[in-house]
């Protein structure tokens, strides 16, 4: 995703299970701080929770 400040990377959840996933990973990226991605936003809608971090160039995953 394009914003204002540049490319940035979005992720949601939504479904208990989902969103408290996304909640332990938020946590695990802020305890890293001194290593990208940085945590720019996040907010909670409608029970989605949706992040936004800083993009890093790269290759896809291979899932």
């Amino acid at each position: 995703m394009t914003g204002p400040a540049g490319r940035i990377f979005v992720k949601a959840a939504s479904g208990e299970l989902s969103v408290r996933s996304l909640r332990y990973e938020l946590a695990a990226t802020r305890a890293i701080d001194r290593h990208p991605p940085a945590v720019l936003w996040q907010f909670e809608s409608d029970g989605w929770l949706v992040v936004g971090t800083e993009h890093l160039a790269g290759p896809h995953p291979d899932l």
